[in-house]
């Protein structure tokens, strides 16, 4: 698979502060990758080298497979960012940004293409009106517009669903999806809103104090070899009886009225649940804590 973005042993320190230290990413062709931290984890930092608004202390960034340096800003061409809010024109309307930047920026873009990127944000039929009558919602996918406006190979979001209502980020949540899957765009994309990056991201780097400490495909690290179950019960009985002496009884974390819980992989869950109903256990619900979330925790928690 072709490498769209790949850096190698990346540090840079402010002064005696160490924001990255020895960091490896790879992005290939149409990924979205998620980069979670908590703040100060250095997301922001990475990404900002990434783009050439700082350059590292030492390590190597490659961009389409051709090594980035301060001499070769020519191939963020490739590349279509927001960083935090984008900067809009509120007294142009949705067209005349997007016709402004894609000047701006060097790019000769057809009158066609800005209709495209408009009807792909979802804006079309709205570019006439002034930026200034744009939800924020909107406006967040004005800015992913102007990103996208001359084709990039790489999409960088930087936080881009901070500050919406739970509409405005289910809009961005959505328009992040359609453009990986219907236009095979590859999309690196940090967050600290976990569940929303679980969602939306095939593959992920956990960073913490500058470091790398977990990365790979999102569905396997969500799914680590123990994951918290809880099972309720309608009426309690003395549970622990039915599993004393059995494979189970190891798995036991606590035992309360109408409830017990256990620790175990996940793929146990269904036998577990066979094995009590088969002992006559009136079951009333099953419930695991295996999200994103409760496993970033665990990590970064120190």
């Amino acid at each position: 698979m072709d490498i769209v973005l790949e850096a190698k042993g990346l540090n840079k320190s402010f002064g005696n502060q160490h924001a990255v230290i020895d960091l490896d990413i790879r992005v290939e062709k149409g990924q979205v990758y998620g980069l979670l931290g908590q703040n100060g984890a250095g997301k922001s930092t990475l990404i900002r080298m990434l783009l050439g608004l700082i350059f590292p202390d030492s390590g190597d960034i490659f961009l389409m497979g051709d090594q980035f340096n301060s001499k070769k800003r020519h191939l963020l061409k490739n590349i279509g960012a927001i960083i935090e809010r984008p900067d809009v024109y509120n007294y142009l309307d949705g067209f005349e940004n997007l016709n402004f930047f894609a000047t701006l920026s060097g790019h000769s873009v057809k009158k066609e293409r800005i209709y495209e990127v408009l009807k792909m944000v979802g804006l079309l039929g709205r570019e006439k009106d002034k930026v200034k009558t744009y939800s924020l919602g909107m406006k967040q996918r004005l800015g992913i517009a102007i990103a996208l406006v001359h084709d990039p190979a790489l999409l960088i979001l930087d936080e881009p669903t901070n500050g919406l209502d739970p509409q405005g980020i289910a809009d961005i949540r959505n328009l992040i999806l359609q453009l990986s899957k219907e236009h095979n765009k590859t999309i690196l994309l940090s967050s600290h809103l976990l569940h929303e990056v679980e969602q939306m991201a095939s593959h992920m780097l956990i960073i913490h104090k500058g470091k790398k400490i977990k990365e790979g495909l999102v569905r396997a690290i969500i799914q680590p070899e123990e994951s918290i179950v809880e099972i309720s019960m309608l009426i309690y009985l003395k549970i622990e009886d039915v599993i004393k002496n059995t494979p189970w009884e190891k798995h036991i974390v606590e035992i309360n009225p109408n409830k017990i819980v256990l620790k175990m992989n996940q793929t146990n869950i269904p036998y577990i649940n066979q094995f009590l109903v088969e002992k006559g256990v009136p079951i009333t619900g099953i419930h695991s804590e295996n999200s994103l979330e409760n496993y970033f925790l665990n990590l970064t928690n120190d």
